[in-house]
């Protein structure tokens, strides 16, 4: 396999773990319908381009300069 070529699909704990999301995290994701997964025989398999389109869709985090002490 091509390092250089994403992956189509991922294992569903490889994906929860790209994405930082718990386990049940990762279900509550699935069941609204913000990642996408299939089916491939008995595995089910997390839709790679969900998990990145999800993380795209997430807030930009916002830091503060801190303050002079």
């Amino acid at each position: 396999m091509h390092s250089d070529i994403p992956p189509i699909t991922v294992a569903v704990s490889e994906g929860f773990r790209l994405i930082g999301e718990s386990h049940s995290g990762g279900y509550r994701l699935l069941a609204a319908g913000k990642i996408k997964a299939v089916k491939s025989g008995r595995s089910t398999r997390l839709i790679y381009s969900s998990l990145i389109d999800h993380v795209a869709s997430l807030p930009a985090a916002v830091f503060r300069t801190p303050e002079a002490a």
